[in-house]
């Protein structure tokens, strides 16, 4: 029998998104990727090709939930639809916490049921640091 602690599955109903240190939304359906360009650094004589790792980048994509009453979501909104200000963004997922500063690249269009709102959005990171 399996005596040592179970994996722990974090879902993204537990993720809260903070813009600037202010909680502003919950994420759901989230998606992070990292790319990072290779490099060849093949010496003259080598036999085989060999590469190392150049810039990374870092991008993401979640569904936003808010209240469209609440008076922080403002700062949400704002950023959503006109502010072009690169803010720092804090996915907090129990024992995760994923920050950086960030661009909105898309925002879809919003599906609302009373004043909750539901928003697809695609962010890019300029740094990422935290526990993935």
């Amino acid at each position: 029998p399996h005596s040592g602690p179970m994996a722990q599955v974090l879902t993204s109903r537990d993720a809260e998104v903070r813009l600037d240190g202010i909680g502003v939304a919950k994420a759901r359906d989230i998606s992070l990727q990292l790319s990072a360009d290779t490099l060849e650094d093949t010496a003259l004589g080598d036999d085989s090709r060999t590469f190392t790792y150049g810039l990374r980048s870092y991008s993401g994509s979640c569904t936003l939930l808010y209240d469209r009453s609440s008076p922080v979501t403002q700062i949400l909104q704002g950023q959503l639809t006109a502010d072009d200000t690169i803010r720092d963004l804090q996915l907090i997922l129990l024992d995760r916490n994923i920050r950086g500063p960030v661009l909105f690249s898309s925002v879809g269009l919003a599906v609302s049921v009373g004043d909750v709102v539901q928003v697809p959005v695609s962010v890019t990171f300029n740094a990422i640091s935290g526990t993935v």
